[in-house]
């Protein structure tokens, strides 16, 4: 069920306006705007649709451009910015939410007209859960929407029912217009199958060759690094409220040599902090440091709360540590249990009391593996692959959902 190397001569792409896009031109890493490259790279044309997150990268970019909207970053591949309005956020309450789609749909239906996308002649890709009123109102060839997260259980939420009901009412009205529903996750599928016609597992991709100069080239150690013991078991990213904290303060009390690391930028609500010798918080990095700060490390952490919202989710950081060689200890849920069993250096933990061991577990292969053959776990998982088996997908029968009961292909 997992994205494979493909030699494959890729099908003509269509057009693909992708809706629901982290900041494009941010010099962050971020799998949306990889996504658009990859599809633009095989020959497809894209509408990038740019929402939320700093504004700052697309307006200097609008200004470089000469204030022409959509920006073209490269030929083909077109970027356009969905503001917020200022004290009316577009997901929450539903008058609010419907209001600011309908006010901005004229904008985007005159983005696709500059550019050529022609009705019925392109492919709008979904991320998020608010976009209904866009799917009633765009005349695309398919809608997709590509789950990525279980939505209504998002960790802001603080469990309020009403937000999560709302939520997935809103999630429904989507499904029930969608022409293929994408999951990075098997947890994703379970009650979402039920409102689609047809439905493909697509696990998420990692950007290989960024994590290649951990494996092929000697990098610089970081100075703050260089100071901390080894072996060094690395947490990666924004460290965010999903997080099991207290897992990483008792492998750090249990260690008897080395240090537990932490690496990026608090999430809102979370103050990082030294609870012992051992671990050690050193701030955000800029995107092209991280790979040194990966070669330097002996192992990856991804220790997550048990919450529904972890239960679905399906770690970016899991490829990328893999990616540039390093074992991993991650929580347990359906990806991690699913590449434990397909990768020799992905080691799983029920509880904050199993960490200690699962990492001794994934030092040892480490040392025993080498940083090369751990990485060959994800030598298939390039956005050019996740790209083909969608461009496949739309050209091929999928899965349906009664093919999913009786357990036969659709």
């Amino acid at each position: 069920m997992s994205a494979t190397v493909s030699t494959r001569i890729p099908p003509p792409l269509p057009d693909l306006l992708l809706v629901g896009g982290t900041p494009y031109f941010s010099p962050y890493p971020s799998p949306r705007p990889h996504f658009a490259r990859a599809w633009n790279a095989l020959g497809g044309r894209v509408l990038y649709v740019e929402v939320g997150g700093p504004a700052a990268f697309y307006r200097e970019r609008l200004r470089q451009s000469g204030g022409e909207e959509p920006v073209q970053d490269r030929p083909g591949l077109f970027v356009w910015r969905f503001e917020k309005f200022l004290g009316l956020p577009y997901s929450y309450p539903d008058f609010t939410r419907r209001w600011n789609l309908q006010f901005r749909l004229p904008a985007l239906k005159r983005m696709l007209e500059r550019i050529g996308f022609a009705d019925d002649r392109f492919v709008a890709l979904y991320y998020g859960w608010w976009w209904a009123e866009w799917m009633e109102g765009l005349r695309a060839s398919h809608h997709v929407y590509d789950c990525v997260d279980e939505h209504r259980a998002y960790p802001d939420f603080d469990g309020n029912p009403d937000r999560a009901a709302y939520v997935w009412e809103q999630e429904v009205r989507m499904l029930e217009r969608t022409d293929l529903l994408l999951a990075t996750s098997p947890a994703l599928l379970d009650d979402r199958i039920e409102h689609v016609n047809a439905w493909r597992y697509l696990p998420h991709a990692v950007d290989l060759e960024a994590y290649a100069p951990c494996i092929d080239s000697m990098l610089p150690e970081p100075g703050d690094l260089e100071l901390l013991p080894q072996p060094r078991a690395m947490v990666m990213g924004t460290l965010t409220a999903k997080l099991d904290f207290g897992a990483l303060e008792h492998l750090a009390a249990a260690m008897p040599a080395g240090s537990v690391v932490l690496v990026g930028p608090p999430g809102r609500g979370v103050k990082p902090r030294a609870m012992d010798a051992r671990l050690k918080w050193l701030g955000p990095k800029p995107a092209v440091m991280l790979p040194s700060y990966f070669a330097y490390a002996q192992a990856g952490m991804i220790p997550l709360l048990p919450t529904p919202f972890n239960y679905g989710s399906s770690p970016l950081k899991l490829l990328e540590y893999l990616a540039a060689g390093l074992p991993v200890v991650a929580s347990r849920n359906p990806v991690t249990e699913e590449m434990a069993q397909a990768a020799p250096g992905v080691f799983l933990a029920d509880s904050a009391a199993e960490f200690p061991e699962a990492l001794r577990l994934a030092l040892e292969a480490g040392e025993r593996l080498g940083r090369a053959e751990i990485r060959k776990a994800v030598e298939g998982r390039s956005y050019a692959a996740r790209a083909l088996e969608l461009a496949e997908a739309l050209a091929a029968p999928v899965e349906s959902a009664e093919s999913a009961e009786s357990g036969t292909p659709a």
